[in-house]
């Protein structure tokens, strides 16, 4: 995909065609890859019972007070603390593909928020993961 975007930079006005046919391809992976990610978000959520609004709150509880994670197995927590962090990845990944999306656009469409709302709930999905959390808090300064 990085290959697309800088060969579409590249491209000189006056090659219209190779321009188009460059901008269609990095769409279409654009697309791609959107639906991919929104996919495994969708099973993910279905399969293991998550909403996406509390899940980060009681992955944070459970992690503050184990003692709640005691009536219930420790497996059954694990699980669902990895789901968020799958979930998070993916909706960074989503953020990423929207923000890629919008430099495509003229500066005077550009709006970007849809990344910034995916990365908002990527930061809610999963506290923990501070790594991630750190490149989340990137984004917003560049804008």
């Amino acid at each position: 995909m990085e290959e697309l975007r800088q060969k579409l930079r590249k491209v000189k006005p006056e090659k219209a065609i190779e321009y188009q046919a460059t901008y269609l391809e990095l769409c279409r992976y654009l697309d791609l890859g959107t639906g991919f990610y929104h996919t495994i978000v969708d099973n993910l959520k279905i399969r293991e019972n998550i909403d996406l609004d509390r899940i980060g709150i009681e992955v944070f509880k459970n992690n503050v007070n184990p003692s709640a994670t005691a009536s219930r197995s420790v497996s059954k927590y694990r699980r669902r603390e990895l789901t968020a962090e799958y979930i998070q990845r993916c909706l960074i990944h989503l953020g990423d593909f929207a923000r890629y999306r919008e430099t495509l656009l003229d500066a005077s469409e550009k709006r970007w928020e849809f990344s910034r709302q995916f990365y908002t709930k990527a930061a809610r999905v999963y506290c923990e993961n501070v790594f991630q959390q750190n490149s989340l808090l990137v984004f917003p300064q560049k804008i």
